[in-house]
């Protein structure tokens, strides 16, 4: 029974089975011969485009030295308060252009007002005084020439009209003083320039020296910066600079100060170059500059960004001839001076590779090497980017 059984399945199952071995053996009959072995084999690229690659040429460097530092106006001034009160007015703004004398606030004169009236009555009193005094030395002279008094009455006279004197004195410097304070309640800008701060509001209260406004000649700005003093040392006044900062034309200029003293905390030196005037560099504005230093011909040069440091040492992903074209391929190198090319782009000098060799000029990251590089560009390479 079991036989029969077994017998019955294996003639039920048989058919599907074969009708299955034949439909793989169809489909891999219909498949490509060596279809799985190209796939396997398909080679590998990296692909660039034309401006990511340079190539190392000779050319003329001209050495130089980035800095950074501020701009600052050489001509400015802190406006204070010279005397307190409470401020009544303020006439101006940030950014206004103001001219040497012009109101800048108005400090309540209330006060200062009924000072100076008292030291005014004060004088017409003492004066009323001295010229009492001026007639009774008169009529005493008089007195004593006809005998009538002695000459001590005329000598206490005398006295009373000097006392009177000097009271008047005492009281026109007191009044000088009153009418100098309350002059000095209107603050004034000491100089042709434009408003850089505001630090006080009409309502509020004025203390004496409280700084109240800044005021600079825009016109009058210069770029500071601090280096090593052995960088400094390379330097001397009419070293040519190029002074830059975000948004703003760079322009050129020259150094015309270097300090002769070394900055006791920071252990720098600070360098000092005039800003054109007419240029668009802001008081406090952070700027960068580009010394130029000396000039060296035949320099094998590659742009900066090609450089890579790769355990220590730095090295360019140049481009080799091999069987698929153009392979990358890490090349040791040891640079030189940085500096400029006289189409004003940065690049630094290396040994460790010739000239003409095609290399990645851009730091694209760490990239493959060994591996067959594709082109996706038109256009000719460029010596520097």
């Amino acid at each position: 029974m079991k036989k029969l059984f077994i017998s019955i399945l294996v003639f039920i199952l048989l058919p599907g089975g074969v009708y299955l071995f034949r439909k793989k053996q169809t489909v891999q009959a219909s498949a490509p011969p060596g279809s799985q072995a190209v796939s396997s084999k398909t080679p590998q690229f990296i692909d660039l485009l034309e401006s990511d690659i340079s190539t190392a040429q000779k050319q003329l460097l001209t050495q130089t030295l980035p800095v950074n530092g501020t701009v600052k106006a050489t001509e400015s001034t802190t406006v204070k308060a010279k005397v307190s009160g409470d401020i009544k007015h303020v006439f101006v703004k940030e950014g206004e252009a103001v001219k040497a004398g012009q109101a800048l606030a108005q400090i309540d004169t209330t006060e200062l007002d009924s000072r100076v009236a008292e030291r005014e009555a004060n004088l017409k009193q003492a004066l009323a005084q001295l010229a009492i005094a001026e007639r009774s030395l008169n009529n005493n002279k008089a007195l004593v020439e006809k005998g009538f008094i002695s000459t001590s009455a005329l000598e206490t006279s005398q006295d009373t009209l000097n006392a009177n004197r000097a009271q008047v004195n005492a009281i026109q410097q007191q009044l000088v003083q009153a009418r100098k304070t309350l002059k000095d309640a209107t603050v004034s800008s000491p100089l042709n320039g434009v408003v850089t701060e505001k630090l006080v509001s009409t309502g509020d209260k004025a203390s004496l020296d409280m700084k109240l406004f800044t005021v600079i000649q825009p016109n009058s700005l210069e770029f500071e910066a601090a280096l090593n003093p052995q960088d400094a040392a390379r330097l001397e006044p009419g070293t040519p600079i190029q002074l830059s900062a975000p948004g703003v034309q760079p322009v050129n200029s020259t150094i015309n100060r270097i300090n002769a003293a070394v900055n006791s905390v920071s252990r720098t030196v600070s360098i000092y170059a005039a800003v054109p005037a007419g240029s668009s560099f802001k008081s406090g504005q952070f700027a960068g500059g580009l010394i130029r230093l000396a000039r060296k011909a035949e320099a094998i040069v590659v742009p900066m960004d090609a450089l890579r440091d790769e355990g220590g040492r730095q090295v360019l992903y140049v481009l080799s001839k091999g069987s698929q074209g153009e392979v990358l391929q890490l090349q040791a190198v040891k640079p030189g001076i940085r500096g400029e090319l006289s189409d004003g782009q940065i690049a630094v000098e290396v040994t460790g590779v010739e000239s003409g060799v095609r290399l990645i000029g851009k730091n694209l990251g760490p990239l493959r090497t060994g591996v067959p590089v594709r082109i996706n560009a038109a256009s000719s390479s460029k010596t520097v980017q």
